[in-house]
């Protein structure tokens, strides 16, 4: 994997991407509404994925948008 990213795009010994983004969603309705309330002011959920070098996702990890104090 790290010849493929090297390869790729010159970088040493890489052996992941990582990515994140906000994923609007619909105001949930509840309590919990406001913990899903990102810094952008919107509903969302964060989703970060992690692929190798073909693209190939090995990881994703969808939470709310809000950070523990």
């Amino acid at each position: 994997m790290k010849e493929e990213f090297y390869r790729i795009a010159g970088f040493p010994n890489v052996i992941g991407a990582v990515d994140c983004t906000h994923i609007r969603i619909k105001a949930p309705s509840g309590a919990h509404e406001a913990d899903f309330v990102n810094r952008k002011s919107f509903h969302s959920i964060n989703v970060q994925m992690v692929c190798n070098a073909d693209c190939v996702i090995s990881n994703v990890v969808a939470k709310m948008a809000w950070l523990s104090p």
